[in-house]
């Protein structure tokens, strides 16, 4: 499938494209493929990656990710530490917003008991 192609068919633009090429999260052997099971195997791996990227995964990661994925089920549990890893620390993060939202939200309430500003 050409660049352009891919963008269309699975709503990104052609420097997404690009830039996943250029990471290594596209090798040139994946664009080129033309069967429908391929464009299947492609759309599973940018949704993979869209996950990643939207998870805050650093390229590192995901091309990380990538390359287990590819030596397949015995690496399993490796994946599995990875992903667990990305997910503490997306907790990590909500939690400290968390107290970043009750602190404004203790500002907020200060500010209308001592009623200098109304509702």
């Amino acid at each position: 499938m050409k660049k352009a192609e891919i963008a269309k068919t699975f709503r990104l633009t052609q420097e997404e494209v690009e830039y996943y090429e250029k990471q290594g999260l596209l090798t040139a052997e994946i664009l080129k493929q033309d069967k429908e099971e391929a464009k299947e195997a492609l759309a599973k791996r940018l949704c993979l990656l869209k996950t990643l990227e939207q998870s805050g995964v650093p390229v590192e990661g995901q091309r990380c990710y990538l390359q287990l994925l590819a030596q397949g089920h015995s690496t399993c549990q490796e994946r599995m530490k990875m992903l667990k890893l990305f997910r503490t620390a997306i907790l990590a993060d909500l939690h400290v917003r968390q107290k970043n939202l009750d602190d404004l939200d203790y500002l907020i309430y200060s500010l209308r008991q001592r009623k200098e500003i109304k509702k």
